[in-house]
């Protein structure tokens, strides 16, 4: 005897594959860390490679909305990657564009890293703090009721 349950048509997901939506499927580490990298570019090709006045305010903008927007993507079980990504991210968007895009030296392009720092420790302090809120609203195992 064969007994069919009604299935919903709509896609589901389970709780470690859901991004911050739970009806939306996440992406991948590998995909939240590209787009981070690639969201960061962008501000790093808009604010230039001219660091002598401070860090351009293009690249703060596109940095943090980059990790921020990587964190609320990615999958429920590779949040972690996510919080602690962006230093990586900046240091080598910081670097390669240095080398590609302004021919500076490693040394210089060095420097332009750590005048960066700041923005390091603010984009590093929002991705811990998605993050871990996100780990609190969204548990991987049901709750038990009591």
């Amino acid at each position: 005897m064969t007994t069919t349950a009604a299935r919903p048509t709509g896609v589901t997901t389970t709780r470690a594959h859901a991004s911050v939506v739970p009806s939306m499927p996440g992406v991948p580490w590998y995909g939240a860390v590209l787009l981070a990298l690639l969201v960061t570019a962008i501000g790093l090709m808009i604010g230039g490679n001219d660091f002598s006045d401070g860090v351009p305010a293009a690249l703060w903008v596109c940095f943090l909305a980059g990790c921020g927007l990587a964190v609320l993507v990615v999958r429920r079980h590779a949040v972690f990657t996510t919080m602690v990504q962006p230093p990586l991210v900046l240091a080598v968007v910081v670097l390669v564009g240095g080398r590609m895009f302004a021919g500076l030296d490693s040394v210089f392009a060095g420097v332009n890293v750590v005048k960066t720092f700041p923005l390091m420790c603010v984009g590093t302090g929002l991705a811990i703090l998605l993050g871990l809120l996100r780990m609190v609203a969204e548990p991987t195992r049901p709750r038990r009721s009591a």
